[in-house]
């Protein structure tokens, strides 16, 4: 008996079904990331300069939206006349950014005050609301007396 015949050789020296992967991202991938990355850059970039070009209308905007907020949740010791001259301050520095007596950089520590205003929420109290008053007054020009503490 012949022992059996070896199988036969490939002519390709290795088998190319079994070559590994390579490794990392697929090209398709890679691209839409690309893509997404750019696109995203310049909306934002879209958005900076609409931001710069309507800063003092998105001020007056954000400026009602506070005062809403804070005529919402004044609270019960603030007498009427304390009512009527923080409405009459949020008026005049809407009126002052309309006008362009007040710049944009000039509102940015009222800002601030706001911000640690809508903070308190309904714990405002009748010195808070005289002090955003004051500030208000002092940021378009018609500052009366430092509220009394």
């Amino acid at each position: 008996m012949e022992p059996p015949a070896p199988p036969p050789t490939p002519a390709v020296p290795f088998d190319p079904s079994a070559r590994p992967k390579p490794s990392g991202c697929p090209k398709p991938l890679v691209i839409g990331c690309l893509v997404i990355i750019i696109v995203g850059g310049i909306a934002i970039l879209g958005a900076l300069l609409y931001v710069g070009k309507h800063a003092p209308g998105l001020l007056q905007w954000s400026l009602h939206q506070m005062e809403n907020g804070v005529m919402e949740q004044l609270p019960k010791d603030v007498t009427p006349e304390e009512k009527q001259r923080l409405h009459q301050a949020f008026a005049d520095v809407s009126q002052g950014l309309k006008d362009g007596r007040i710049k944009p950089e000039e509102f940015q520590s009222m800002q601030f005050k706001m911000i640690e205003i809508a903070r308190k929420g309904s714990n405002l109290t009748r010195q808070d609301i005289l002090d955003l008053t004051h500030s208000l007054e002092e940021v378009s020009g018609k500052a009366g007396p430092p509220p009394s503490r």
